[in-house]
């Protein structure tokens, strides 16, 4: 049953919240020991201490997000990290001690022993899906006709005899969707037959892929030595047998078939595993820790209705009050999927008149008081 704050437990909850204090054991686990780098400029130490500081922690987060994904996916981490960084910064780092500082040739160089507090980060790994493996992943089955001269006819490898071969485009695509950890057929299906009865749907339903990706790409070549590379795919469900989603490339480049495959290839990667990405969240949502602060409250009937609201939706967990700020009181959250979703059924409720913003810290709610 999800516990929703009542006046009284309000009142505890935040009385606790002030007059309690929190022993650093709490967080306390096994230290991470890392070597940060900063340049000294100018004679300017404090400076660079700050940037070997940064350069450490920054490292520490990093190899603390690695011990948590799976080895396949460490590819798809490395790419994505930054993203990380760059929305919480280092306020994971919870404690660090300096352990040794040395200079030589105008660097500094720290040994840092410090602690980590990864709730956040395994809540964002796993709302990128980098902690499921490969083996866990929708099985993906490519199967795009190839032509590279005018004229000739499309290669289609479950249309050729003996052991099926992939297109060179269709190599280079699963050899980089592989680098990235998705799960898809080093080689294409020997054991299953293709006629003209059944779908590609069928086929790859058959062949045991949740996800296939089909369509056609061909090259044609001008007399000025340029190529017109025109590229159509569909992502097909194939449980559902519905489009995914659709995609069309059309380029004029002087660079070759093998070249321009490689390029497309990379190019379509993050659109192919953002609907992937989509697909694993919608079968199984994240659960995660969020805060919503409410503010312009002028009575209690409203901020109790809005609580009431959010608690009687099937995705959101719990909820705790967690602070009051002048007029605003926060609440601390524990919701499945997207909060995104569950403030825009808030608001569809029609409560009250609402202005929402969400942070990477949180949502933030301003009642409109209309005069």
């Amino acid at each position: 049953m999800k516990k929703i704050a009542t006046p009284l437990t309000l009142i505890i909850a935040l009385c606790l919240l002030f007059t309690v204090s929190i022993p650093s054991e709490a967080l306390a686990g096994p230290f991470i020991t890392v070597k940060g780098i900063g340049s000294i400029e100018q004679g300017n130490v404090a400076k660079a201490e700050y940037l070997a500081l940064n350069d450490g922690f920054n490292k520490a987060l990093l190899i603390k997000a690695m011990q948590m994904v799976p080895t396949s996916q460490i590819h798809a981490l490395l790419e994505a990290f930054p993203g990380y960084l760059s929305i919480r910064g280092t306020r994971d780092i919870t404690q660090y001690q300096i352990a040794k500082r040395a200079e030589e040739n105008n660097v500094l160089v720290l040994t840092i022993n410090l602690q980590i507090n990864d709730s956040h980060l395994r809540q964002w790994l796993d709302s990128k899906t980098l902690t499921v493996p490969t083996e866990s992943r929708p099985r993906l089955l490519v199967a795009i006709s190839y032509t590279q001269g005018q004229g000739e006819k499309p290669y289609a490898w479950w249309e050729e005899s003996g052991k099926p071969r992939y297109s060179p485009f269709e190599k280079a695509l699963v050899e980089r969707l592989q680098q990235w950890g998705e799960n898809t057929f080093p080689d294409p299906p020997s054991h299953v037959t293709y006629n003209q009865e059944n779908s590609l749907t069928d086929m790859a339903k058959t062949s045991g892929a949740d996800l296939l990706l089909e369509g056609e790409m061909s090259y044609e070549r001008n007399e000025q030595e340029l190529y017109t590379s025109t590229l159509h795919l569909e992502l097909i469900d194939t449980l559902k047998g519905a489009e995914m989603y659709s995609w069309s490339i059309k380029q004029v480049s002087s660079m070759g078939p093998d070249d321009m495959n490689s390029y497309l290839a990379e190019k379509l990667i993050p659109l192919i595993r953002a609907r992937i990405i989509s697909k694993i969240l919608a079968q199984n949502p994240v659960i995660t820790s969020t805060s919503i602060c409410i503010d312009g409250i002028r009575d209690y009937a409203t901020y109790q209705a809005m609580i009431n609201a959010l608690g009687a939706m099937e995705d959101v967990l719990k909820i705790t009050p967690s602070s009051i700020k002048g007029h605003a009181i926060c609440n601390s959250l524990t919701i499945r999927g997207s909060i995104t979703h569950i403030l825009k059924a808030l608001k569809e409720e029609q409560i009250t008149d609402m202005d929402i913003e969400i942070k990477p810290e949180g949502a933030y709610i301003k009642i409109i008081e209309h005069q």
